[in-house]
């Protein structure tokens, strides 16, 4: 079945994984509301990053804290009974 991941915000992204990696999508995106979507290929992400390389790291700290997330999440996950 289907599960909430997430809920993004005005100006969060997603997607970021697959400009890094040569996999398939992990998950798909679902509007709750109206939404205005701007998509980005790799070249021109990498690009942007070349231009303005603090691009780079609010991707790395969002990443960052995502992961942070699902690690505290899943360990609450395996101290369940």
């Amino acid at each position: 079945g289907e599960q909430r991941l997430a809920m993004l915000e005005p100006g969060d992204f997603f997607g970021e994984m697959s400009m890094f990696e040569e996999e398939p999508r992990s998950a798909t995106v679902r509007a709750v509301g109206e939404a205005r979507i701007l998509s980005v290929d790799k070249r021109t992400l990498l690009r942007r990053i070349r231009e303005d390389p603090l691009l780079a790291v609010n991707l790395l700290q969002t990443m960052a804290h995502r992961i942070r997330d699902l690690d505290e999440r899943l360990s609450h996950c395996e101290h369940r009974p």
